[in-house]
């Protein structure tokens, strides 16, 4: 009598340990890996507009409708003539641009890629 109790008592503890040793197993093989915030994966917004003012650290852009945006530029923003890599030095007061834009977390926009619009000429 005494053996079964002992060999039912210790069945009953491994049975109680397995189901936790899954559980833990199971959250580690099934957790998703998110991607991180401002990754590539995020699109890109594209605004176009007249250069107002640019410093190293910003731009700012008149659109149409007469609103004007501000972007942040950093060491990776690339500038563009056409498909040539340009300087930001190059850019001057109305110009037409094109800004492919990324939102930070605190909303404010990032300029990704800027590049200098040619205006049609009239036929």
């Amino acid at each position: 009598m005494r053996r079964l109790l002992a060999l039912s008592g210790l069945i009953l503890c491994v049975g109680a340990l397995t189901p936790a040793a899954q559980y833990s197993r199971r959250g580690a093989t099934q957790r998703r890996q998110m991607p991180a915030p401002n990754s590539s994966a995020d699109p890109l917004a594209q605004f176009n507009g007249t250069l107002k003012t640019i410093t190293h650290k910003k731009l700012t852009l008149e659109m149409s409708d007469g609103n004007t945006l501000e972007f942040f530029c950093s060491k990776k923003t690339a500038y563009f003539d056409g498909k040539d890599k340009i300087s930001q030095s190059l850019l001057k007061p109305d110009d037409m641009l094109t800004v492919d834009a990324r939102a930070a977390m605190d909303g404010s926009l990032d300029a990704v890629k800027v590049r200098r619009q040619h205006e049609q000429a009239n036929r």
